[in-house]
């Protein structure tokens, strides 16, 4: 058990924000009376990271509240285990969606297993080299072909390829000195599961190590996910002050599970039941399989305790999108999603952020970097901002029924901003994710990540607040400030978390993104405005009907007044939030769970 203390300083990897802070309306025209605004700057770990929270005035009796939490990462060599579960099934074998069927002279040195061989360059049919010949039938006695043969990679070669992108990123923090920062261990699966290699620093071993595995029959994904599970507990035992991370790739859906090979369900009949003549067939076959996986992999997901970290998914190769889906569903069941069942399993949910959808040899390169990036990576995570708002304030009787304020729910919107230098539409990027920034038309612009993917985004103004935390009309032209509005940005490849409004609080829950992008600044805006009851008070108090302070007949202002301010001899303001915390853990320090409270301006 982690032992919680207080601290306005540590901060890091972990980090859970809670934001309640003291914002002020004001009736004296009515206008914003004060706000907060705690601007602190990050500038090593252990730091409380720079967060603000500031108040606009939306002319109308509403008012926008924004909160933002600005991001930090950095690489660090900390000892870790990875254990990559591959998917070994026959499917592997086919060729890999992207690669190019090409002539091919055979001869015995360069014949290979990596490729797929074919009697035509396209819908050609397959060809075997056994014994001595071509032949049309995987069998040392097939028919002998005699033609032009071709070939092309298949999956599981280009897999190998892509654990290039991996494998060195993760091993470059060894040295002759300490070679065992990061380890690797390998273990595959089709219908049962076995170990490759366990616990390796040597690159070309756990490379050679899966080249020589041969496929077969059936992907069970419980086997799977429990022979990575076994690995991964077995490094715990061993070296229980190392991290262990699991990243589990297939191409299909599962078609196997302890006790079953079912890979089809009855067809679309009134009984939906398996006929006879129905082989392999099971009601539900596909949900039964995944429903099998999903609590390891939810284990899985918490190898390293709170928050879950631990597990990374990636479907290669694959078109199928429903097959794609259980995948993520599967990913998002075991960081903590509930209520999946034969009926939904399959359905698309927003893409999790532990979840990769590699459908060529270039993408998996690309999910293999990612990967590696965050497993050496170390920062502001698990972030949750929760804003309680004075909607929980209530009397019991009398005039004021209800909150002080209420939220326009409806109102969410998200942001992300990154540094950039120059000004008008000649912009030149700051940081570290984007590699240049094109002008299309207007506020319009084309984002080109270190990836070469690009995104289109449209800017908009990055106003500066000042110090009581109220928005001002200046802009701050050295950030780049764009609605997140799905997964096309160059950030995160999934939707913008959705904040929710539960035990009169606004709640945004960015844990399921991990490791907060470094230096950018990640923004959720709401509107609220007095209620009807506050109007109201306000409104007796003014009139001399209601005594300011006083607890009223039966005490039906006890707490009220916590909440509202007396400004001036007859104008009133009140405060739409109740109080400022921040809770975080800190793992580039002691990683134990911290708290702080924000300091505040009204």
């Amino acid at each position: 058990m982690k032992n919680k203390k207080k601290s306005k300083l540590l901060f890091g990897l972990i980090l859970s924000i809670s934001l309640i802070a003291a914002l002020v309306f004001s009736f004296v025209n009515p206008t914003i009376h004060g706000a907060i605004a705690s601007l602190l700057n990050l500038k090593e770990a252990g730091d409380v990271p720079s967060h603000t929270k500031a108040i606009k005035n939306n002319g109308d009796g509403t008012y926008t509240l924004s909160l933002d939490v600005k991001g930090e990462a950095e690489t660090t060599i900390k000892k870790a285990n990875v254990v990559v579960v591959v998917d070994l099934s026959n499917s592997m074998k086919s060729n890999a969606v992207g690669t190019t069927r090409t002539a091919y002279t055979y001869s015995e040195d360069t014949y290979s297993s990596d490729y797929m061989y074919y009697n035509a360059s396209s819908n050609g049919r397959r060809v075997y080299y056994r014994n001595g010949a071509w032949r049309t039938s995987d069998t040392d006695n097939g028919q002998r072909y005699n033609g032009t043969v071709y070939h092309q990679p298949n999956r599981i070669s280009e897999e190998i390829k892509a654990l290039d992108a991996l494998v060195p990123s993760l091993l470059a923090n060894n040295t002759e000195e300490v070679n065992d920062i990061i380890e690797i261990s390998v273990v595959g699966y089709n219908l049962n599961s076995f170990p490759i290699i366990s616990n390796s620093n040597n690159e070309a071993a756990i490379k050679n190590a899966i080249f020589s595995q041969r496929t077969s029959e059936g992907t069970n994904w419980e086997e799977g996910i429990k022979e990575g599970l076994a690995e991964a507990n077995a490094l715990k035992a061993s070296e229980p002050d190392e991290a262990v991370y699991m990243i589990f790739l297939t191409d299909g859906e599962p078609t196997a599970r302890t006790g079953s090979t079912a890979y089809t369900t009855p067809p679309n009949n009134a009984s939906n039941t398996c006929r006879a003549t129905d082989t392999h067939c099971e009601v539900d076959a596909y949900w039964k399989h995944w429903n099998a996986a999903s609590d390891d992999a939810r284990t899985a997901a918490n190898l390293n305790g709170s928050p879950a970290n631990s597990l990374y998914t990636i479907f290669t190769y694959g078109t199928n999108n429903t097959y794609l889906n259980y995948l993520d569903n599967l990913t998002h069941y075991a960081y903590g999603q509930d209520g999946f069942t034969s009926a939904t399993i399959g359905n698309q949910n927003e893409r999790n952020s532990k979840f990769f959808n590699a459908t060529n040899t270039t993408a998996l390169v690309q999910a293999f970097t990612e990967i590696a990036h965050q497993i050496n990576t170390s920062g502001i995570g698990a972030v949750e901002v929760n804003d309680g708002t004075t909607t929980e304030v209530h009397v019991t009787s009398g005039k004021v029924e209800g909150g002080l304020i209420e939220v326009a729910q409806n109102s969410y919107k998200y942001y992300l901003s990154f540094p950039v230098t120059g000004s008008g539409t000649n912009l030149t990027s700051g940081s570290e994710y984007i590699k240049t920034i094109t002008n299309v038309s207007g506020n319009t612009f084309k984002l080109t990540d270190k990836n070469n993917n690009e995104y289109t985004v449209e800017r908009v103004p990055a106003y500066v607040v000042n110090s009581n935390g109220q928005e001002t009309t200046e802009v701050n032209n050295n950030l780049f400030k764009f609605e997140w509005t799905d997964g096309q940005n160059p950030f995160h490849q999934v939707n913008p978390p959705a904040a929710t409004f539960e035990n009169d609080a606004v709640d945004w829950d960015l844990k399921s993104l991990g490791i907060l992008k470094n230096d950018v600044t990640y923004t959720v805006t709401f509107e609220c405005y007095p209620s009807q009851a506050t109007l109201d008070l306000i409104a007796d108090l003014k009139n001399g009907t209601v005594t300011y302070g006083e607890p009223g007949p039966n005490n039906i202002y006890d707490g009220v007044w916590d909440y509202i301010d007396k400004v001036g001899t007859n104008d009133y303001a009140v405060k739409t939030n109740t109080e400022a915390t921040l809770d975080y853990d800190d793992t580039r320090t002691d990683g134990s769970e911290s708290a702080a409270d924000y300091n505040t301006v009204t």
